[in-house]
């Protein structure tokens, strides 16, 4: 990490804490980073996106699903 590359780089942390943090609070979906499978989190992401779009698209592994947009 470049921005890291300082003598302190705690405070650089806390600094870009203390900055970023209240954007960050703005925002309408928020996912958290973990050490599962990247499919594990690409699948949350999508869920996360259907339910703030409030959209019924179908789930790819489950063909018996019907899909509106306009509904």
């Amino acid at each position: 990490r470049p921005l890291l590359q300082a003598d302190d780089p705690a405070t650089v942390i806390a600094k870009l804490i203390d900055e970023r943090y209240p954007v960050y609070a703005e925002a309408d979906l928020t996912l958290h980073s973990r050490d599962v499978k990247h499919e594990d989190i690409v699948e949350e992401c999508v869920a996360a996106l259907r339910g703030y779009l409030h959209l019924n698209i179908p789930d790819p592994d489950n063909s018996s699903e019907r899909t509106s947009a306009s509904e």
